[in-house]
């Protein structure tokens, strides 16, 4: 068995301490995979060993060119190839995954620069000598991709997007231009001063027609600067201290060659210069954002990993804190258990989630148009989810939560960054709502398991009603959302449920059912006023959601030390709150006190380097 840097294994380092191994095995199965585990571990401890601790004392862009260093180190530790990375989804997926986890100024440059570059170039792109070349530096690392997508008018809203690449045939090269002062590429990573290849979505110009919003390959910098025709200014820095360079660039004539057009084999100049593709408006557009739905489906999956860490660290916190005259621990008081219970039901469910959607896209029936509404609902529903329970814990842990030394508030801005990496997140939301309103309500494949419970048939009603009455509503914007928010949450027990029934371990499956109905039930209950004023909640099953509602919630809260320990966090995290506290931060400070106990080391990391 490949093992990891504390030298136990996968399924030992999450070994529950009062039930026994098979249920936590197959809970930890659930998570990570059944055929995936030596994978997950080699690349967890690839990424550990990194290092990425939580400092002090630096400034934002400081922190921002130690990420590119940790891309670099990183993929020589994982053979050397972001090309082969990009290329299997299982490994993409669990380098986000753990990074986010374990080294989140990692995370933030995975989806630029194995997504939105080299799998773009990979899966658009003719081969061309450029093209090859630009991978090349790309896949060592040499060379840092970013996708140059957002404007400062139009943000994520790539269709309206003004950057010009007007085809020059007697050059056979495209000029980039920025035609106003809002088609500024607005917060893409580019300020640091090292080599990279991008690629940017920019309007094709050809004979003076608009062939539409296409995505070209340039090197924007080299290791000489700036290449001609560009200009990059650093913006502020953010307030939630995300390590990323961010900037504005503005093109000027920038001259790029014919082979920088990610045409494929669909579009292309022939040798009198004329422009030809066969495709229309609609899969034009399509085929150029399809990167998006691969990177979509990773940073979804990178908040809820980033999450799971908090949270498992947060249950064990409250587990040992004693508070009070009696010396309780934290987590028996019921406003911290029923918190903590509510977001391992929303972790489970997420997790479940992803994983089967990951799943179902992999799957090659699944055209693309599938795929990106997948996408397109996951993303929110499992970034925002992510994000309000890590600051959850943040907010419980108090001035142990506030500090970076424990992880939270990196876990935070991780999720803040991803929530933000596209724009406002309920309008993909809506999008995706307007979406389901077209093509009728999506099931993912193989879901063969379904609750019987009142509840689930309260779900399906809720998706089912908000589906028909969408065209009518005075607020369609909100209607969509709505939508595509309870088309999620119905999928995500869908998920849970069916993880559940294949497990073979019946306290395993107790758990992700307990957890699945609390999900469920809670969304129920969060919506009660909608149920009543639907005549879908008479008085009498109002008044058993409360109580069913509580039972669950005090069987999850049971359950909480396994259903954390599952998700695998290293137990030598080096988080004060990930063991003695009060010991870590006295052997921090590097005091001698009376009545600590003899395991006190210096060892720690707090982050003081």
């Amino acid at each position: 068995m490949t093992t990891i840097e504390n030298n136990t294994r996968l399924e030992d380092t999450a070994a529950p301490v009062a039930c026994g191994g098979e249920p936590l095995a197959a809970l930890t199965a659930t998570v990570f995979g059944d055929d995936d585990y030596i994978n997950q571990v080699r690349i967890r401890d690839v990424v550990a060993a990194l290092g990425d601790i939580p400092r002090s004392g630096e400034t934002q862009t400081e922190e921002a060119s130690y990420s590119y260093l940790l891309l670099a180190r990183a993929l020589a530790a994982l053979g050397g190839s972001a090309r082969t990375i990009a290329a299997d989804d299982n490994s993409s997926y669990a380098l986000f995954d753990w990074a986010a986890a374990l080294a989140p100024r990692l995370l933030v440059l995975l989806p630029g620069h194995l997504k939105l570059t080299v799998a773009a170039i990979e899966n658009l792109g003719d081969n061309s000598s450029f093209q090859q070349q630009c991978l090349h530096d790309l896949d060592s690392g040499a060379a840092a991709g970013v996708g140059l997508v957002t404007e400062l008018d139009h943000g994520s809203d790539a269709i309206h997007l003004e950057t010009t690449a007007t085809w020059l045939p007697e050059q056979r090269s495209f000029r980039l231009d920025t035609p106003t002062a809002g088609a500024v590429k607005f917060m893409p990573n580019v300020a640091a001063p090292i080599p990279r290849c991008v690629v940017v979505y920019a309007r094709l110009i050809a004979d003076g027609t608009d062939e539409g919003v296409w995505p070209f390959l340039m090197r924007l910098r080299t290791a000489e600067g700036l290449v001609e025709g560009v200009d990059v200014k650093p913006l502020p820095d953010n307030g939630f201290c995300l390590w990323m360079d961010n900037a504005m660039t503005r093109f000027h004539g920038a001259l790029i060659p014919e082979s920088a057009l990610l045409g494929g084999d669909v579009a292309g100049f022939d040798v009198t210069g004329r422009f030809h593709c066969a495709l229309t408006a609609r899969q034009r557009f399509a085929r150029a954002m399809s990167p998006m739905h691969s990177a979509r489906l990773c940073t979804a999956g990178a908040a809820v990993s980033a999450a799971r860490a908090g949270l498992a660290l947060a249950v064990g916190y409250a587990s040992h804190r004693r508070v009070g005259p009696d010396e309780a621990s934290m987590i028996t008081h019921d406003h911290v258990a029923g918190q903590l219970a509510h977001a391992m039901s929303d972790m489970w469910a997420m997790t479940c989630l992803v994983n089967a959607v990951r799943a179902h896209c992999a799957r090659g029936d699944i055209d693309g148009a599938e795929v990106a509404l997948w996408a397109m609902l996951t993303k929110p529903v499992a970034s925002y989810t992510s994000w309000a329970v890590i600051e959850m814990c943040r907010q419980r842990l108090a001035a142990q939560g506030i500090l970076r030394a424990n992880y939270l508030t990196d876990y935070v801005a991780l999720c803040e960054g991803i929530l933000t990496a596209e724009g406002e997140t309920w309008a993909m939301l809506g999008a995706a709502g307007r979406a389901v309103r077209r093509s009728g309500i999506p099931h993912l494949a193989g879901i063969d398991e379904c609750p019987r419970a009142w509840w689930y048939r309260s779900l399906v009603e809720r998706e089912q009603v908000l589906a028909e009455e969408a065209e009518s509503v005075h607020h369609p914007d909100s209607a969509a959302i709505e939508l595509a928010m309870s088309v999620t949450v119905r999928t995500a027990v869908d998920a849970m449920w069916n993880a559940a029934a294949d497990m073979n371990n019946p306290v395993a499956q107790q758990c992700l059912y307990d957890s699945a109905a609390l999900y469920g039930l809670r969304h129920v209950n969060d919506n009660a006023d909608w149920y009543v004023a639907h005549g879908l909640l008479g008085r009498g099953r109002a008044a058993g959601l409360r109580r069913n509602l509580w039972a669950r919630s005090a069987a999850v809260e049971h359950q909480l030390p396994i259903l954390a320990r599952a998700f695998a966090v290293p137990e030598d995290l080096p988080a004060p709150i990930a063991g003695d506290t009060t010991a870590r931060w006295i052997a921090f400070a590097g005091w001698d006190l009376p009545n600590r106990p003899s395991s006190l080391s210096n060892d720690c990391a707090v982050g003081d380097d």
